[in-house]
C-alpha cells in the first residue's frame, strides 16, 4: 500500500510540473542567462561559466512549480570539467543537472511556494580550454519547458588567444654550449612538441667527424614503452629511430647526444644539421633542417716539459716563457663522458710553471690552460691522467 501512495504521489508531481501557472508575481518573466569569468583565454586556462536566474519570485500558490531548458556549450573548444549547485537551485524540491552528453548541460528544477532567493546563480560550470582551440567558443540556451514561463538572456562571448599548438609537431634541437676549446664536450637536446598519432619518427644528426667525437647518449621519455628503436653511430651520422605499436599522443624529449670536441680540433665553425626526417604516415615536421653553430677556439699549444706525481698529486711543469706575467696556469681531470673531476692551479712563474692536481682513478685525460686574467684561453694541452 505505501508503494502505491508513493506512485500516486510521484505522478502528482510530475503531473504539476508541467502546468501552466504563472511563476512571477510582479507579470515578468523568468530570465535565465550566462556569465563567463573571463572574455579570453589561452589553450590549458580553466573557464568558469555561470548560468544564472531573474524574476523567479513565487506567487502564493500553493502548487510546485518547475522550470527546464538546455545549455550548449563548443565542445571541439571546451572540456567540461565539473559542476556545482548555485544559491537558486539549492532551494529547488527537485532538482537535476545533467552533463552525460557532451556539449550540453540539462537543467531542470522544481520550487514550491516558498522560495526566499529570487535572483542569483543556478548553476556554475568549470571547463577546460582544449590544446589546439582558437577563434570564438560559442555557448548557447534552447529547450525552456515547465510552467514557469522562461526566456533566454545574454551568453558570454570569450576568444582563445596565445599560442596555438601546431598541427603538425615541431622537432627542435638545442645545444648546451655556443663556444668549446679542445677536451670539452657539447650536448645536444631533441625535442619534441605536442603531437597525437604518433607513432613513429626517425631522423639523422650529421656532425663534423674532424672536430669532434661521438661520446654517448641519453633516451628520452619518447621512447618509454616503444617498441623498438635506437641511437646509433656510424660515419660522422647518428641515426635515431622510435617506433610504438599504434598511434599515440606525445610531447618531451626524444634523446640527448654528446660530443667532444678533439684534441687537434682548429678555431672555427661547427655545423651539425638535422636531416633525412621521416615518419609515419600521421607524421610530420615542421622545421626538420636546424643547424648548429657552436665556435670551436683554436688555441696555440702549450708545451709540457716533464711530468711527476706522488701518491696523491700529478706534477706538470709547463713552459710559459711566451706569456704575460699576469696569466694563470689551470688543470684539471676528466671522465671519458667530459666530467669535471679535479681541478688545480698554479701561480705563474717566469719560463716554467708547475702546476699540481689531485689524482682520480676514474680520470681518462687531464686538460691544462694557460689564461689571461680574465679568463681568456691562450694555450692548451691535453695529456692522459
Amino acid at each position: 500500500m505505501k508503494k502505491i501512495f508513493s506512485l500516486v504521489l510521484l505522478f502528482v508531481f510530475a503531473m504539476s510540473f508541467f502546468s501552466t501557472v504563472a511563476f512571477s508575481n510582479s507579470g515578468d518573466q523568468v530570465t535565465v542567462y550566462a556569465v563567463a569569468d573571463k572574455t579570453q583565454v589561452e589553450p590549458g586556462d580553466t573557464l568558469t561559466v555561470t548560468l544564472k536566474v531573474e524574476n523567479l519570485m513565487a506567487d502564493g500558490s500553493e502548487s510546485s512549480k518547475g522550470m527546464q531548458f538546455r545549455f550548449d556549450y563548443d565542445s571541439t573548444k571546451l572540456e567540461y570539467e565539473s559542476k556545482s549547485n548555485g544559491a537558486v537551485l539549492r532551494q529547488a524540491n527537485t532538482k537535476s543537472v545533467t552533463t552525460k552528453t557532451v556539449g550540453q548541460v540539462g537543467v531542470m528544477a522544481v520550487f514550491s511556494k516558498t522560495i526566499t532567493v529570487a535572483s542569483g546563480d543556478l548553476v556554475v560550470l568549470n571547463f577546460t580550454v582544449k590544446d589546439g582551440a582558437t577563434g570564438t567558443i560559442d555557448f548557447s540556451f534552447r529547450n525552456a519547458t515547465g510552467e514557469i514561463p522562461t526566456t533566454f538572456g545574454t551568453v558570454p562571448s570569450v576568444s582563445v588567444v596565445g599560442q596555438v599548438l601546431p598541427t603538425v609537431p615541431v622537432l627542435a634541437v638545442t645545444a648546451d654550449k655556443e663556444s668549446l676549446i679542445p677536451g670539452e664536450t657539447i650536448t645536444y637536446s631533441f625535442d619534441l612538441s605536442k603531437v597525437s598519432d604518433f607513432q613513429a619518427v626517425q631522423f639523422d644528426f650529421d656532425y663534423d667527424e674532424n672536430k669532434i667525437e661521438f661520446i654517448s647518449r641519453s633516451k628520452g621519455e619518447i621512447f618509454n614503452d616503444a617498441m623498438a628503436g635506437g641511437v646509433n653511430d656510424a660515419d660522422g651520422i647518428v641515426t635515431v629511430v622510435v617506433t610504438y605499436d599504434d598511434v599515440y599522443e606525445f610531447e618531451g624529449n626524444i634523446c640527448t647526444l654528446t660530443f667532444q670536441v678533439k684534441a687537434n680540433a682548429t678555431g672555427g665553425r661547427l655545423y651539425n644539421t638535422l636531416s633525412n626526417v621521416k615518419s609515419d604516415a600521421d607524421f610530420d615536421v615542421q622545421n626538420s633542417t636546424i643547424s648548429i653553430e657552436v665556435v670551436v677556439v683554436g688555441l696555440e699549444e702549450l708545451t709540457i716539459r716533464s711530468c711527476s706525481e706522488s701518491d696523491t698529486l700529478w706534477y706538470y711543469d709547463v713552459i710559459v716563457e711566451d706569456y704575460p706575467e699576469n696569466a694563470v696556469v689551470y688543470a684539471a681531470s676528466y671522465t671519458t663522458t667530459g666530467e669535471m673531476l679535479t681541478v688545480g692551479t698554479a701561480t705563474f712563474t717566469p719560463h716554467v710553471t708547475t702546476v699540481s692536481l689531485e689524482k682520480d682513478s676514474d680520470a681518462a685525460y687531464i686538460k691544462l690552460f694557460v689564461w689571461t686574467p680574465d679568463f681568456t684561453p691562450m694555450a692548451y694541452a691535453l695529456t692522459l691522467g
